[in-house]
C-alpha cells in the first residue's frame, strides 16, 4: 500500500533541485491539494510520486498555467490608496497611467493594512510605466511600513519616487517593509526612510528573503535620500538580506545609492546592504547558493556604531560544514562613500565578516575599488574589508585586481590579513588623486564595460548608463522607461532602432487595450506629445463604431508651413476589421485614404494603420504653421 504521496511544484523554467514547494500528502481516496501564493499569468510544472515503505514510484508530472492577471490602471493618489480595498487585487498587475502627486494625502496608509487585506502579502506586479509618484508621505505608528507593507513573489518595475518620506516601526522600506522573493527593476527613488523603533530600513525593503532555489536579479536601481534606523540594520537598498536554500542565486546589478545611511544605536550599516546572510546548510552536494553584487556602487555618507561598510555592513557566508557551496561575489563595483564607525569594525566595501571556516564557503572580490574615507573613532578600519576577528580557516577569501586610494581612504591595508594578495594601493603620496576619475583605462577600470554599462564622468567617478526612467531622451513626451520596456526589446515598430532613441517614434501602453501602441512619422517631423483615451472620454459618442484601441491624440512639429506628415500607427493585440476615424471636437469622420494591414512583431499580433496629414489641412486641428495635431 501507498504510505503517502509527495507533491512538488516549480516554475516551468525552474529546476527540480529546488522546487517552490514540496509536500507529503496522506490520502486513501482521491488526492486533492492546493498550492498557494502562485503568480498569475505563470506556467508551473507539478509532479507527484507515490511512496511506500520500500521505495518511491516514478514521478508523474503535468504542466499547469494560472489565469492571467487583471490589470488595474491607477491615475491618482486616491486610486493608489484604494488598491487594497479588494483582497483580489493583491494578485493583479497595477499600472500607473500618469504621474501621481500625493501631496493632497496628508498621511498615506501602507497598502496591505486595510481590513480587506488584513496585513496580507502583495503577490502581483506593480508597473509604474516610467511615471512618477511625488510627495508620498507615510507616518505609520503600527509595525512595518512602506508603500506595500509585505510582498511575496511580487515584481516592482519602472517606478519613480520624487520627494516624501516613509516612517514607521519595524522593517521599513521605500517600496515594501518585508520582501520574499521579490524582483525590483528600473526604479529611481529619493524618498527618506526611517525605522524609529525596531528592525531594518532600506531604500527598497527593510528586510528581504530570497529562497527556494530562485534565480532573481535586482537591477537598474538608483536610490538617494536619508535611510536610517534607531536599532536595526540599515542599507541604501536593503536593511537586511537573507539568501538561502540550495540553488538560490541572487544578484544586485547596475544599481547605486547616493545619500546618507545611518543607525544611531546599532551595527550593520551598508551603502547597499546593511546585513547579509548567504546560507546553504541543508545537505551535502546541493546546488550552490550565491549572492553577487555586479556593476554597482555607493557614493554616500555611511555611519553606524560598528560593522559599517561602503557596500555591505556585515556579511556571513555559511554552509554548516556541508559539502555545498555558499558564495559571495563582488565584481566591477566601487564605493566612494565616507564610511565611519563610532566604536567598531569598518571597511571600504564590507564592514565586517563572520568566519569563513568550512570548505566551499567563499568570498571573492574582484575588479573593484574604494575611493572614500574609511574611519573609526574607536575600532578597527581597513580599506576594503573591515574587522579583525574573522578567520578563513578552510574557506576561501580572495581579492583580485582590487584597488584603493590610500590618501582618500586614510588606510594602508585592504584587510587585517597581512598575507592576502590581489590588491594595489594608489595615490599613496597624494600625486594620483585623479586615478579613478574620468578614466576607463587604469586598472581595474580597464576590465569594466564602458560601452553599455558605465560612462566616465569629468572630474568624477564612473556613473552607470542606465538612464533615469523619468527622463525623455528623445523628447517625444514618453519616458525612456516606458519605451524601453516595450515589445521587441524596446523596438516596438521593428525598425531596428530603440523607440526611446528616435524623436519620430513614440511607444506607450494603450490604457484602452492594455497593450502597447506606437506612433511613427517621417524623419522630417518630430513627435511633441502622444496620448490615448477611450472614445467615451469625448464630448460626443460615436454610436456606430467601436474603438478597441481608443483614440490616439498626438502633436507633431514638422517645421515648415504646409508640410506633410506620413503617419503610421501600430496597435498590439488588435486584429480584424479596423477603421481609422477622427474626432475634430464636434464630429467623427473616417479617414478614407488610410490603409491598414496586419503584422507579427515579437510573436505578437499587430494592426498597422497608415495615412498622411498636411499642416493646415482638414485633418490638422492646430493653426500654427508647421505644427500638426491629429486625434485619430
Amino acid at each position: 500500500p501507498v504510505d503517502y504521496y509527495t507533491l512538488q511544484i516549480k516554475k516551468s523554467s525552474g529546476s527540480w533541485s529546488a522546487p517552490l514547494d514540496s509536500e507529503q500528502v496522506y490520502s486513501d481516496n482521491e488526492l486533492e491539494y492546493t498550492f498557494d501564493n502562485l503568480q498569475l499569468g505563470e506556467t508551473y510544472e507539478v509532479r507527484i510520486q507515490a511512496v511506500t515503505q520500500y521505495a518511491g514510484s516514478t514521478w508523474v508530472s503535468m504542466m499547469q498555467a494560472t489565469e492571467d492577471a487583471n490589470i488595474i490602471n491607477v491615475s491618482t493618489c486616491d486610486e493608489l490608496q484604494n488598491i487594497d480595498s479588494d483582497i483580489n487585487n493583491k494578485l493583479d498587475t497595477i499600472q500607473l497611467t500618469q504621474d501621481i502627486d500625493c501631496s493632497g494625502v496628508e498621511n498615506f496608509r501602507p497598502l496591505g493594512t486595510s481590513d480587506e487585506w488584513d496585513w496580507d502579502y502583495f503577490n502581483g506586479t506593480f508597473d509604474g510605466q516610467g511615471y512618477t509618484i511625488r510627495n508620498l508621505n507615510i507616518d505609520f505608528n503600527d509595525w512595518d511600513g512602506a508603500l506595500f507593507v509585505y510582498s511575496e513573489n511580487a515584481t516592482f518595475k519602472n517606478m519613480n519616487f520624487d520627494g516624501g518620506s516613509v516612517r514607521s516601526r519595524g522593517n521599513v522600506g521605500g517600496i515594501t517593509g518585508y520582501a520574499d522573493n521579490v524582483t525590483f527593476t528600473n526604479i529611481r527613488s529619493n524618498l527618506d526612510v526611517e525605522s524609529f523603533d525596531g528592525s531594518g530600513a532600506g531604500g527598497l525593503a527593510g528586510y528581504a528573503d530570497y529562497e527556494d532555489g530562485q534565480q532573481i536579479t535586482v537591477s537598474k536601481i538608483a536610490i538617494t535620500g536619508n535611510i536610517s534606523s534607531l536599532y536595526g540594520s540599515v542599507g541604501g537598498l536593503f536593511g537586511g538580506l537573507d539568501v538561502y536554500d540550495p540553488g538560490t542565486n541572487f544578484s544586485i546589478e547596475e544599481s547605486s545609492f547616493t545619500g546618507t545611511v545611518s543607525s544611531e544605536e546599532y551595527d550593520r550599516v551598508g551603502g547597499l546592504v546593511g546585513e547579509l546572510y548567504v546560507e546553504n546548510e541543508d545537505d551535502d552536494n546541493m546546488p550552490a547558493t550565491t549572492t553577487t553584487i555586479l556593476n554597482s556602487y555607493s557614493n554616500a555618507d555611511v555611519t553606524g556604531s560598528s560593522r559599517v561598510g561602503g557596500l555591505i555592513g556585515d556579511a556571513e557566508v555559511y554552509n554548516d560544514e556541508y559539502t555545498s557551496e555558499a558564495n559571495l561575489v563582488i565584481d566591477r563595483s566601487y564605493s566612494a562613500s565616507t564610511v565611519i564607525a563610532v566604536n567598531g569594525q569598518v571597511g571600504g566595501l564590507i564592514g565586517d565578516m563572520d568566519d569563513i571556516e568550512y570548505p566551499l564557503e567563499s568570498v571573492a572580490i574582484s575588479n573593484s575599488f574604494v575611493a572614500g574615507l574609511v574611519g573609526t573613532v574607536d575600532g578597527s578600519a581597513y580599506a576594503v574589508v573591515g574587522g579583525d576577528g574573522y578567520n578563513e580557516d578552510d574557506g576561501s577569501f580572495t581579492l583580485f585586481n582590487v584597488y584603493f586610494d590610500e590618501t582618500v581612504t586614510n588606510q594602508s591595508y585592504p584587510t587585517y590579513h597581512d598575507e592576502i594578495t590581489g590588491w594595489t594601493a594608489t595615490n599613496s603620496d597624494g600625486d594620483q588623486a585623479e586615478y579613478f576619475k574620468n578614466n576607463s583605462v587604469n586598472e581595474p577600470l580597464d576590465a569594466w564595460d564602458f560601452e553599455d554599462v558605465w560612462l566616465t564622468q569629468a572630474n568624477g567617478y564612473p556613473l552607470l548608463r542606465a538612464a533615469p526612467l523619468s527622463s525623455d531622451a528623445d523628447s517625444d513626451g514618453i519616458a525612456n522607461g516606458v519605451e524601453n520596456a516595450g515589445p521587441n526589446s524596446g523596438d516596438a515598430n521593428n525598425d531596428g532602432v530603440s523607440d526611446g532613441e528616435q524623436a519620430n517614434v513614440a511607444s506607450m501602453v494603450d490604457p484602452v487595450s492594455n497593450n502597447y501602441a506606437v506612433l511613427m512619422v517621417n524623419d522630417e517631423c518630430t513627435i511633441q506629445s502622444l496620448s490615448i483615451a477611450a472614445e467615451s472620454a469625448n464630448s460626443t459618442a460615436d454610436t456606430d463604431f467601436s474603438y478597441p484601441a481608443g483614440m490616439m491624440d498626438f502633436v507633431l512639429d514638422c517645421g515648415d508651413a504646409g508640410a506633410t506628415a506620413d503617419v503610421t500607427q501600430y496597435y498590439y493585440g488588435i486584429s480584424g476589421h479596423f477603421d481609422v476615424r477622427k474626432f475634430n471636437g464636434e464630429n467623427y469622420q473616417t479617414i478614407t485614404d488610410a490603409t491598414t494591414s496586419d503584422q507579427t512583431i515579437d510573436a505578437q499580433q499587430v494592426k498597422m494603420a497608415t495615412y498622411q496629414v498636411v499642416d493646415g489641412g482638414s485633418l490638422d486641428l492646430d493653426d500654427t504653421d508647421g505644427i500638426i495635431r491629429d486625434p485619430a
